[in-house]
């Protein structure tokens, strides 16, 4: 007797014993599902792809979940968040946090009125669309349902800070850090360097804001590939009067500052508060393959805004007149123009005014393209110089050589050479190549070479000649900025392009005059030239940026790319001075 019930007690104990573990095991589960919602504490979740299959599925809605229940708790979002705005938002948070295909950054640059009757910066206008973004991807990495990728930094850029203490309590309200960003070079330099690398990311998503005026802080906005930009800016509240109401001047500063940056694949989101402004942003986009995305209504109820979002199919850039005359003509760089008019004086005195093909400050926007991307690569290469050891007291020199096929009258020699600074350690070194057959060359390159001592050199002759020794020719040096703009014609672009690839630095930033999606009289080998770019491009060691293709101009256009000739890393780095 006494044996059959012990027996018995054993069966017993043993299914209170199962029962217990089913419910620790049910608690566990309801515990981890809570926090996968409200992310009050990090849940470590293997990468094992074995413990839970991908399901896209449960991934978006365990993505609209998470959302909800933070708006449902937010004081500051109390009003809650117009109904198409909100679909919209879901929509583009869940597509960007879960498209494993595509790297880069969230941008977003917002500049809306907040006084004299404009938006309430409570309304959820501000920073709505990084706040869904920074919860999707933070439920993306508490998932077992999601894949998991690379965090993606999130950069708010503000025309004005208006709304600034707002947006901050609002992340901090979800329990987001951010930065404000004051000392521009050194955060962007620690992020990319310390942040920006190949590995998952955690509960805490790097969020910077910057706040100023766009023509100012946009062109050196150092952000690398983005992933998605959103522009959302008043334009009538920012014009002086009704005449010039027609050019949506903040956001053709974004677009020309930001959009070549924006990987393949990436979305941009744009927002205007007028619809007739919409043809010269329109225009923008006029040569692209560029696609608009159907997306959710995205008309807000409590304005006047209508936005028009598109998948970047490929890096071609229409620059229409107005672009060049009316807004990159208000942000160039007056050194240069000082430049320029010391060397029409040297034109004059000598007697060559007018002796060369063309002068690149006719192209107002490609002018101040080289000049950007000459004053980026000078600031690289000063945080580089940086952080190499010197001697305490000692200045940090910096040397940047440029490298050009096409002297001809010493125009865009001038441009590079005006960001020379030796007070400030800045050396610039110009390496052009020439065939010296216009009147100005010859008499211009003696005087530059008076100016500018070692830091002017010039051979002359055929490139293709010329550049089969240019490892010689530049003794070890090595070429951070390339002009490709000697022969005219597929061979040429392809000799010179081959040649200075031997003394390319790893991620170097090259242009190519001339080189077009079309012809005109003035370059009726554009196309071909083209083509002699892209062979390049087609085996990946140009890493295309844009295609600009110019409207109205005797130059049909060209083309910008960047050196892919190293293990990726440094490229990496470099790319967000593009």
């Amino acid at each position: 007797m006494m044996k059959t019930i012990t027996s018995q007690s054993r069966i017993v104990i043993r299914l209170v014993i199962a029962l217990i573990f089913v419910c620790i095991n049910l608690y566990t589960n309801n515990k981890r599902r809570y926090h996968h919602y409200y992310f009050k504490e990090p849940i470590a979740i293997s990468n094992n792809n074995n413990i839970s299959a991908y399901n896209e599925v449960s991934c978006n809605k365990a993505i609209e979940i998470a959302i909800n229940k933070l708006l449902a708790t937010s004081t500051l979002l109390s009003g809650g968040v117009d109904t198409n705005d909100y679909s919209y938002y879901i929509h583009l948070a869940t597509s960007i946090a879960t498209n494993t295909s595509i790297h880069g950054d969230i941008v977003e640059v917002i500049d809306v009125n907040t006084v004299n009757g404009g938006v309430a910066c409570s309304s959820g206008n501000y920073a709505t669309l990084s706040l869904f973004t920074a919860i999707a991807q933070r439920t993306v990495f508490n998932t077992p349902h999601c894949k998991k990728k690379k965090e993606r930094a999130i950069w708010q850029i503000f025309g004005n800070d208006n709304c600034l203490q707002h947006v901050q309590d609002l992340f901090h309200e979800f329990e987001f850090p951010i930065t404000v960003v004051n000392d521009t070079s050194s955060l962007y330099h620690n992020y990319y360097n310390e942040r920006h690398t190949n590995r998952y990311f955690d509960n805490n998503i790097p969020i910077y804001i910057i706040v100023g005026e766009f023509k100012k802080i946009l062109p050196d906005v150092v952000v690398g590939d983005i992933a998605l930009l959103n522009v959302m800016v008043d334009e009538k509240s920012s014009r002086p009067t009704p005449s010039d109401l027609m050019i949506p001047t903040k956001t053709l500063i974004a677009l020309i500052s930001l959009y070549r940056r924006v990987v393949l694949g990436g979305y941009i989101s744009i927002s205007l508060d007028d619809d007739r402004l919409w043809n010269e942003v329109n225009d923008f986009f006029k040569a692209s393959n560029s696609t608009d995305l159907t997306v959710p209504s995205s008309t807000n109820n409590s304005s006047t805004r209508s936005r028009r979002t598109l998948t970047k199919k490929d890096v071609i850039i229409h620059i229409s007149k107005t672009l060049r005359d009316e807004v990159v003509k208000e942000m160039f760089y007056q050194k240069v123009q000082d430049a320029w008019s010391k060397l029409d004086e040297w034109h004059k005195s000598n007697r060559v005014a007018g002796k060369f093909f063309g002068h690149i400050g006719n192209n107002v926007f490609q002018s101040y393209r080289y000049a950007e991307a000459m004053r980026h690569v000078v600031q690289l290469q000063m945080e580089k110089s940086a952080a190499a050891v010197i001697k305490e007291g000692e200045q940090t020199q910096t040397t940047i050589n440029v490298c050009e096929t096409g002297f001809n009258g010493g125009h865009s020699a001038m441009l590079f050479l005006s960001f020379m600074d030796k007070d400030n350690g800045i050396n610039v070194n110009y390496w052009g190549y020439d065939l010296k057959e216009v009147g100005a060359s010859g008499r211009t390159a003696e005087i530059m070479a008076k100016e500018y001592g070692d830091n002017f050199h010039i051979t002359w002759g055929d490139s293709k000649e010329t550049l089969l020794k240019v490892e010689d020719i530049m003794a070890g040096e090595e070429c951070h900025l390339i002009v490709i703009d000697g022969e005219h014609s597929y061979t040429g672009v392809v000799h010179d392009v081959g040649n200075f690839l031997k003394v390319a630095a790893p991620a170097a930033l090259m242009f190519a005059d001339d080189c077009s999606l079309t012809k005109n009289s003035r370059v009726p080998v554009s196309i071909s030239m083209l083509k002699g770019w892209e062979e390049y491009v087609k085996e990946g060691i140009l890493l295309p940026v844009a295609n600009y293709q110019n409207a109205r101009l005797g130059s049909p256009g060209f083309v910008e790319g960047i050196v892919s000739k190293d293990d990726g890393a440094e490229l990496e780095i470099e790319a967000k001075y593009k």
